[in-house]
């Protein structure tokens, strides 16, 4: 149950009682101008019944006015962060919201995203995280080739993929810069492999 929905119905379980008290400690000490001696059952009853009747009102006015689940606004934005158990890797993916989950609820939105876990949610910024079995596809391997910089995928089975020969040519690097990329370089992730490229340009 929603955590919200339970402190209300705590606080209106509260109201109601207390209403109830003072209904029964009044009524018992003012007694009737026609029998001042004697309490009529049907006064009581009824003198409680509207009472709660009147604490209620109060008590559902309350609830519906303070009551305000946040929705997802048109300006929001999701992360999505996706663990990778074969390698231990975390990506992060940050995109503007999508028309298709303005307006919606926490609840709502974890219907739409079964599989993901909801660790933050507010109207403006939205966190969703969830494990995969395979690696992230962000390795890679930079090396030369044919005198040029190359960077390569490295895919789970050890395998390569070319991914982009860069017009870097080799001639101009460095011996050590030379005999590192000779050899190849493995790096993690598209920051870490486009600050290494930028090194040379």
């Amino acid at each position: 149950m929603n955590k919200k929905i339970l402190i209300f119905i705590i606080i209106f379980t509260l109201i109601l009682l207390s209403c109830l008290t003072f209904v029964i400690i009044s009524t018992f000490n003012k007694p009737s101008e026609e029998e001042p001696t004697k309490l009529s059952f049907e006064n009581v009853t009824n003198n409680i019944n509207n009472t709660l009747t009147e604490c209620n009102d109060i008590s559902l006015n309350s609830i519906n006015t303070n009551y305000n689940e946040p929705k997802i606004s048109p300006n929001a934005y999701i992360t999505f962060y996706k663990y990778y158990k074969k390698c231990g890797h975390m990506t992060k993916e940050k995109i503007h919201i999508t028309d298709n989950l303005v307006n919606l609820t926490e609840d709502e939105l974890q219907k739409v995203y079964k599989d993901w876990q909801i660790n933050k949610f507010t109207s403006s910024n939205i966190e969703l995280y969830k494990e995969f079995e395979g690696s992230c596809g962000e390795h890679y391997l930079v090396k030369t080739t044919n005198g040029f910089i190359t960077v390569y995928i490295l895919n789970d089975d050890n395998s390569v993929e070319l991914k982009e020969t860069t017009n870097i040519a080799v001639k101009y690097l460095s011996i050590e810069d030379m005999n590192e990329l000779e050899n190849g370089v493995v790096l993690y992730g598209n920051e870490e492999l486009n600050s290494y490229i930028e090194n040379f340009e």
